[in-house]
């Protein structure tokens, strides 16, 4: 009999002992999902040992990236696929950007979301999701480009990007991105619905200013301004506007953090910088409803030829 309890003690201090260390295992892993959320994804192959990892970041603001690629997104928003920015071609240092594209929609609302990020054999394996607008929501009414954008440690092999559809998203080609140019003038007038003209030492061009440009001859632009641009010349032998500010937007003040206090006016607002309250014009595209008083805000503004600080972009910090 004691012989029995002895063999019954043993077995249930062993089945602790096992339970212990099987804890012990479980609190010291993440789930993928977990591992995902902090940016960083388990190797695809499961079978594996050795813990490749791939660290990653999504970019939400496109202001942070380097200035190259922020000049060349523009040049294939409407392409649907992926691109790859690395160096030698851009300057990101160390850092490979890739770009995916969900092409042109007809409206806003729609958004594109990273789902998984998995490395299997050096081939990085993406899974998106684009996310449309619900009948009830109230979208701007205008041709829209959403992307996602994601920062790499390194580069890969191969990459295969897929959406929950299973589309295939493919490799957007380098030759897609016209050369561009640089140049400074005066900006004369409106030509048509289309295009405008700026006078570039001394003789005038005729450029032509796409849609989601359009806003800068309602709030940026008045005749004689000077104006720095960069443009590309289409297939159509067309000169296109990529980029364009007056000289003082050029010289845009980036990343200002303060706190929003409120409306001083139906033109004006005030936002209180390193203690001190100063007044600041929002532009047009700015919804200065969606913030409230109190707020803590990043932002980017210029000054006009007036003085008055331009605010071009805000948001919540």
């Amino acid at each position: 009999m004691m012989d029995k309890q002895k063999r019954l003690l043993k077995l249930g201090t062993g089945i602790m002992v096992l339970a212990l260390l099987a804890g012990v295992m479980l609190a010291g892993c993440s789930t993928p999902e977990q591992e995902q959320e902090n940016g960083i994804a388990p190797d695809y192959d499961e079978t594996k040992t050795n813990g490749i990892e791939v660290n990653y970041t999504v970019i939400e603001d496109e202001y942070t990236l380097p200035q190259a690629i922020h000049e060349d997104l523009n040049l294939i928003r409407d392409q649907k696929g992926y691109f790859v920015f690395s160096p030698p071609d851009y300057d990101t240092g160390e850092d490979i950007y890739l770009v995916v594209n969900a092409g042109e929609k007809q409206t806003g609302g729609y958004k594109i979301m990273l789902e998984t990020i998995k490395n299997h054999d050096d081939t990085l394996m993406i899974s998106v999701e684009v996310e449309e607008p619900s009948p009830e929501d109230v979208v701007i009414q205008v041709l829209t480009y959403p992307r996602l954008i994601i920062k790499l440690d390194r580069a890969y092999n191969e990459y295969n990007i897929t959406g929950t559809a299973n589309e295939s998203y493919t490799k957007i080609s380098p030759d897609s991105i016209p050369e561009k140019q640089e140049a400074r003038g005066i900006y004369t007038g409106q030509v048509d619905n289309n295009f405008i003209e700026i006078s570039v030492d001394g003789i005038a061009g005729t450029y032509l200013l796409p849609q989601d440009l359009s806003w800068v001859l309602a709030e940026l632009l008045n005749s004689g301004d000077e104006v720095v641009f960069t443009f590309y010349k289409n297939e159509h032998e067309q000169l296109v506007i990529r980029d364009l500010n007056t000289t003082e937007r050029a010289a845009m003040i980036r990343n200002v953090k303060g706190t929003y206090t409120g409306r001083i006016d139906s033109n004006s607002v005030e936002i209180e910088v390193e203690g001190k309250p100063e007044a600041y014009v929002p532009a047009e595209q700015i919804l200065i409803g969606n913030f409230n008083e109190g707020d803590k805000v990043v932002f980017d503004y210029y000054e006009d030829r007036y003085g008055r600080r331009i605010i071009s972009r805000m948001e919540k910090e």
